[in-house]
């Protein structure tokens, strides 16, 4: 989650913190003044984009990750943590003197560096997304500001969280709420529609066990930390579902209680092509989330999740995703 508001702070912050409230609803539907940058980049990521600003304007823009206040409120929610804070002033006075035309110059340059050759399907949202952006700091006028949403493991601020408010992933004493499989898909989902382990074994060259009471925004979070190490868009996880091999395939993928699926050889691609180093570099970044969550189980399961994928582009085999709710 990464989503940036334009308004006055004090009803934007007190709008967010009921998700179920009229007013919450009314401050997204206002388009113009908020831009969701959650599937595109991380608070990391978009500092690329100021950079690209600050050097075609020749304005001095203050680094996004230095711009944060500890103005605002964080909860907990499903397991997670959300911060939302004010941003401080100078970025965003430094961001409304950007010429449109400029602004929208970085935003294409920017776009095109992060986007996949030829992939206009990823490059143009993402420049749009990133124009929008910069016009928001720039409709920011007289007593309105910039207040910023994220997972307060994204969000580097310094707030007082509720106490005894910090859950975090434990393993499961079940075998695996959610999995990954390197194999032939086919097989795999026999095998899980038997409960067999044997048959599953054998069909399946790596796997990786994530039985950690994990949401699917954790995994849509490792997938974005996975994008940001290769220099890639992410893809989340929960887009990149292709065919249901096991499980109830008549039902909508999120309503179902368990299933199986084969996920995109684009999403797989971003795992195959890092480096043992860059895994635990990725593993740790995603980790410091979950707070006083014990390390090592979570790095050897993000470990893992690359051999899955890494031995699927060497042999060219699937990828299965299995989840089961609850």
């Amino acid at each position: 989650m990464l989503t940036f508001f334009c308004g006055r702070p004090d009803a934007i912050l007190e709008a967010l913190e009921d998700s179920y409230s009229d007013s919450y609803e009314r401050l997204f539907s206002k388009k113009s003044s908020v831009v969701d940058m959650s599937r595109w980049v991380n608070l990391e990521g978009l500092e690329g984009l100021l950079e690209r600003a600050a050097e075609l304007s020749g304005v001095s823009i203050p680094k996004l990750v230095d711009s944060l206040t500890n103005e605002g409120w964080s909860r907990d929610e499903e397991g997670k943590r959300i911060a939302c804070v004010v941003v401080k002033e100078p970025l965003v006075r430094s961001l409304a003197s950007i010429p449109p035309a400029v602004a929208s110059k970085a935003a294409a340059e920017w776009a095109e560096r992060l986007g996949p050759p030829a992939d206009d399907s990823v490059r143009y949202p993402l420049r749009v997304r990133a124009e929008e952006f910069l016009t928001l700091f720039r409709s920011c006028k007289k007593d309105k500001k910039i207040v910023v949403m994220g997972y307060g493991g994204e969000l580097p601020v310094d707030l007082e969280f509720e106490a005894g408010a910090s859950p975090h992933p434990q393993a499961a004493s079940t075998s695996s709420d959610i999995a990954f499989f390197a194999g032939d898909a086919r097989h795999i989902g026999e095998a899980l529609e038997d409960g067999h382990e044997g048959k599953l074994t054998r069909a399946t060259a790596e796997s990786a066990d994530f039985s950690f009471h994990l949401g699917m925004g954790d995994l849509d979070a490792l997938a974005l930390e996975c994008a940001n190490a290769v220099g890639k868009p992410a893809i989340p996880l929960s887009e990149s579902i292709e065919r249901c091999v096991a499980g109830d395939a008549t039902q909508a993928w999120r309503q179902r209680e368990w299933s199986a699926d084969v996920l995109r050889k684009q999403w797989v691609e971003r795992w195959s092509g890092l480096t043992e180093e860059r895994v635990d570099e990725v593993g740790r970044k995603w980790i410091s989330r979950f707070e006083g969550a014990e390390p090592t189980p979570l790095l050897e399961a993000v470990r893992a999740l690359a051999r899955v994928c890494r031995a699927a582009g060497e042999k060219g085999l699937d990828v299965v995703f299995t989840w089961r709710a609850g």
